[in-house]
């Protein structure tokens, strides 16, 4: 079973959002845990190298608690580790507020592929 992990910067810019995304997310992770490589609305982040596993970045969050639909403006940063089927909530922000994502962060939750 797919578990999720939201890292202390996540769960802190979920504070610094002041809107309740709980049931947001609730549906969020339904809809990753169907299938976490290929979601609608999610894209590569390219940079990091071949040797870790893709970081996403989801452009298309739907957000009831703002009341926008998939243009909420909402971004949403994670990885997915296949081998302990766990995926990494590493980010969340308004693109209004934060213009993009954080690298150094994302490399602090990179996962190595095993050879």
């Amino acid at each position: 079973m797919t578990s999720f992990v939201e890292v202390p910067e996540f769960q802190k810019d979920l504070r610094k959002l002041k809107v309740n995304l709980s049931e947001d997310l609730q549906v969020f992770k339904k809809a990753l845990v169907v299938c976490p490589t290929c979601l609608n609305g999610a894209a590569k982040i390219q940079g990091f190298g071949e040797d870790f596993y893709f970081v996403f970045k989801v452009k298309k969050f739907r957000c009831k608690a703002l009341n926008k639909g998939s243009r909420s403006g909402i971004r949403v940063i994670y990885t997915y580790h296949p081998l302990n089927d766990e995926i990494y909530l590493i980010a969340i922000y308004q693109k209004n507020h934060q213009e993009n994502h954080d690298n150094n962060r994302i490399k602090k939750y990179l996962i190595k592929k095993d050879k």
